[in-house]
């Protein structure tokens, strides 16, 4: 299994070839901030501006920026000034776990209707695959003990209590 900055690399890098785009941006939420941070084209770990981050947290497909001219104007204008076209929100149990965000095409041509029913695909599967990543990655992370594991290894260590001093009476 790939770990998450592979599939994050190979999905930017697959995007921008195959779709002959300009450029692709991937923002993933920070399990420690949970805030979605910068991952892709270079893991900066700069936010994602809160203005899209909230017009996305409503969306499940992936939605062009002059859509959200009306909608959401904010999030509008932070899309142009990146220069993004299309934005597409990475969900898992319907809980907003990240952005991919295309530029334009090379050849200027427009995202059609199809296009985007496509990369609705590509999101859904792009999230769980990066989901799965996030869990095996904590899955095999080394764990502290819990306190009551530390506590039975402790009491397991050290000597039986004599029954006086544990508050049970001594048999006659």
């Amino acid at each position: 299994m790939l770990d998450e900055r592979e599939l994050v690399r190979r999905l930017g890098t697959t995007l921008i070839e195959d779709l002959e785009i300009e450029g692709c941006e991937i923002y993933l939420r920070d399990e420690r901030s949970r805030h979605l941070t910068a991952r892709y084209p270079a893991e900066t770990g700069v936010e994602l501006d809160p203005e899209v981050v909230a017009a996305l947290d409503s969306m499940a497909e992936p939605v062009l920026s002059v859509e959200l001219d009306a909608r959401r104007p904010l999030a509008a204008a932070a899309f142009r000034a990146k220069g993004w076209e299309v934005g597409m929100p990475l969900r898992v149990n319907d809980r907003l776990t990240g952005l991919v965000a295309l530029n334009r095409n090379r050849d200027l041509r427009i995202f059609s209707g199809e296009d985007l029913n496509i990369l609705a695909g590509v999101a859904s599967a792009a999230s769980v695959a990066l989901e799965n990543a996030r869990l095996s990655a904590s899955s095999a992370a080394p764990r502290r003990p819990s306190s009551a594991r530390t506590a039975f290894r402790r009491s397991a260590r050290s000597p039986p209590a004599s029954p006086t001093r544990s508050g049970i009476p001594s048999p006659p």
